[in-house]
This record gives C-alpha cells, structure tokens and sequence, in this order.
C-alpha cells in the first residue's frame, strides 16, 4: 500500500524471472513485492490481490511514469539466466 510514499504490490504466482523482477522494484523504486501465495489459491484470495494490484499498479505508473511496471518486467526477463540442473533419477535414488 502507498504510505509515506512507499509502494508494494501483492504477487502470487512466481515465474522464474520474478527474483529479478522483484530485486529492480525494491533497489531501483521502493517498491516491495508481497508474496501472498505461490501456484496454489483460491478465488477469494485472487480476488483480493487482484483488486488491490487494481489500484496499486495505477498508483505506482502515477507515481514513476506510465509502462515501467511493463519496463522493469522486460529487463528483469531480459537478466533471467535459467539455473541447468542436472537430470535426476528417482528410480537409482538413494534414500
């Protein structure tokens, strides 16, 4: 929420570029992301971040120019280098 000038939006689902997304709205903006779920929600919880990112988001654009949410997605996707994990065998596993 805006309060003394700070910003946060509400974020649940996490792709993987988001680390980054989330590092450059905190350094650069002051504006936190608050992890409210992760891939599992229910309706009433995406209607509560969807309607506080509704005014939050516009909120933000006001405040740092119209697009930069858009701005700062494409850069942090642009700095996203995938992790290689190697192949695991469940079927060899030690337990």
């Amino acid at each position: 929420m805006i309060r003394r000038g700070s910003a946060d939006l509400s974020f649940g689902y996490i792709d993987d570029y988001v680390d980054g997304y989330a590092d450059i709205l905190e350094r650069e903006y002051g504006v936190e992301l608050d992890w409210v779920a992760a891939c599992v929600v229910n309706p009433r919880l995406v209607a509560e971040v969807s309607g506080y990112n509704s005014i939050m988001m516009p909120a933000i654009e006001r405040k740092f120019g119209k697009g930069i949410l858009s701005q700062i997605e494409k850069r942090a996707i642009a700095g996203y280098e995938p992790v290689r994990r190697l192949p695991y065998d469940y079927f060899s596993a030690k337990l």
